[in-house]
């Protein structure tokens, strides 16, 4: 067992060398996830439930032989923990954020390269549907709420037949402070790879259903009408697409997503659409 020890010195002469020690090792339970991470070489155990004996009397519509916990007891877990099978030692592993699942016991977690993938359990009575991701290199929790479904354009296959069908890939991870843990901090969008803003001066308006009419319907804002800006200059082209979007082809929200970049005319120039 690892184990942290301070110096916690008694109020007599023989106890003032005395220390207390916190030992990393998760609490006893069961129904808890244990995942192989083969990169990493250990285990990951996530949640369970513990139970408390004996149990009190007279609280909540219990039968003989039936679990009782006490309401306000930490009868359910959703801590996280990893297993150094190289080192032998247990670190529990806190997320930056205060978003993760709620404690239950009984669900099922899966590892897919650098994801822990959770779903269901049960819990204080609840049985849960819920999906969630545990991004292990961003120490973070993120709850799947949203299932979007790949949109082949028509020409464009998955086999990737067609030499312009290009596999989107899935977000760049992003950049951090660099400073110590306790003050490091996600840069802001402007200073990160591959998302909006873009700081070269390019146009980009994100992955599109249909690029062709797209830019049609910005012909007819701009060229077809005079668009004039604050200052009363005439504006040409203009871009809304949100700050922190993905930028293609690190833009996919889901595996195995294709797309095309298109170039299409545009006020005696050329722009490129996704």
């Amino acid at each position: 067992k690892k184990e942290s020890c301070k110096s916690d010195p008694g109020p007599t002469w023989e106890s003032r060398y005395d220390q207390s020690c916190n030992i990393y090792w998760p609490k006893a339970r069961a129904g808890h996830s244990l995942v192989y991470d083969r990169r990493k070489d250990g285990i990951y155990l996530f949640g369970g439930f513990t139970s408390y004996s004996p149990y009190f009397e007279g609280h909540g519509d219990t039968k003989e032989g039936s679990f009782a916990p006490y309401p306000s007891l930490p009868y359910f877990f959703n801590d996280l923990w990893f297993y150094d099978l190289r080192k032998g030692y247990w670190n529990e592993l806190k997320p930056r954020t205060k978003i993760k699942p709620t404690g239950r016991a009984y669900h099922m977690t899966v590892i897919s390269e650098s994801i822990l993938i959770l779903f269901g359990g049960y819990g204080n009575t609840n049985y849960f549907n819920d999906t969630w991701y545990y991004y292990i290199d961003e120490g973070r929790w993120l709850q799947k709420d949203t299932f979007v479904h790949a949109d082949y354009p028509e020409t464009c296959t998955d086999d990737l037949s067609n030499e312009n069908c290009t596999e989107l890939n899935f977000p760049k991870l992003l950049k951090r402070s660099g400073l110590p843990k306790s003050y490091e901090e996600i840069l802001p969008f402007r200073k990160q790879q591959g998302f909006t803003p873009i700081t070269d001066d390019s146009h980009y308006f994100g992955v599109l259903d249909d690029a062709y009419a797209f830019v049609e319907n910005m012909k007819q804002k701009f060229l077809s009408n005079e668009v004039l800006d604050e200052k009363g200059t005439r504006v040409w082209l203009e871009v809304d697409t949100p700050e922190g979007t993905p930028v293609a082809p690190y833009a996919a929200t889901g595996p195995r997503q294709f797309a095309q970049l298109r170039r299409i005319p545009y006020n005696e120039t050329m722009i490129e659409v996704w």
